[in-house]
């Protein structure tokens, strides 16, 4: 085993690729950087295809017991991951999960998936639909974010950071799921249904700033969220009660007020 990394899963090549990753991110492709948490990178192994790299930088001792007993930010995206993939819901394939040793790279944790090629947020492909007018795909995408969200939680699994910035539009116009590592597998999720509003709440704030100020199409995805979820009166008021907190910070902020009849109190 090389120094500086504990192997949980995964083929050598690709956690010999993650531990090069490690070392010096800015010789790959950086997709992302949030330069005090986390470094998304594309990085292509010798004879391969390309994969995604996911590297945490999560150091000190709350991190290393959570990190002993894997509740940890790595492993919950690798379980929610393998969790979903497996259920057939559209999200990068996990390949691999390293543990590594701060000292060595700086990084504590990291995984690695599949690479979905070119894509943009969910949030950036709704506006391009609004603005083009193409309201009928637009409709079409909103069954499909449902769909998504409500296989999601059939699996168990809660995610208060399931929004369209975190959902990938592939070049193909497909969605798919990224960004899980807030996600939690529930043995019973009724008994959690402020983690579950929260989840429904975070969704519709994301679909909210991505088509403000149109409150006719925030009333439809509204409506829409609430009537095929079937949601318990108190998931639905958890839910609407984060968007308007949303709504109210942004108002108070930056002086936008959205005043949609669906999300008033």
């Amino acid at each position: 085993m090389v120094e500086g990394r504990i192997v949980i899963d995964g083929s050598q090549v690709l956690t010999e690729l993650i531990e090069i990753v490690a070392q010096d991110p800015s010789q790959f492709e950086i997709l992302r950087d949030a330069r005090q948490d986390s470094v998304v990178v594309r990085a292509l192994p010798r004879d391969a295809e390309s994969v995604i790299v996911k590297l945490w930088r999560k150091p000190g001792t709350k991190s290393a017991i959570g990190r002993a007993i894997r509740v940890h930010s790595a492993y919950r995206e690798w379980t929610a991951l393998g969790c979903l993939h497996a259920a057939g819901i559209p999200v990068p394939r996990p390949l691999a999960i390293l543990r590594l040793k701060a000292q060595v790279s700086g990084f504590t944790d990291a995984i690695a998936m599949d690479d979905l090629g070119e894509c943009i947020t969910a949030m950036q492909f709704i506006k391009q639909l609004v603005k083009a007018g193409r309201l009928d795909e637009l409709s079409s995408l909103n069954d499909v974010i449902v769909d998504m969200t409500m296989r999601i939680l059939a699996t168990g699994i809660v995610d208060t950071d399931h929004s369209v910035v975190n959902m990938l539009v592939d070049r193909q116009e497909r969605l798919h799921r990224i960004d899980l590592e807030l996600a939690r597998r529930l043995p019973v999720i009724s008994m959690f249904d402020h983690r579950k509003g929260r989840m429904v709440g975070k969704l519709l704030s994301s679909y909210v700033f991505a088509v403000q100020p149109d409150v006719m199409l925030i009333d439809a995805f509204v409506d829409l969220v609430l009537c095929r979820m079937d949601l318990p009166a108190s998931v639905s008021a958890e839910a609407l009660g984060y968007v308007r907190t949303a709504l109210e910070c942004q108002r108070r902020l930056y002086g936008i007020d959205v005043r949609a009849s669906s999300i008033r109190s």
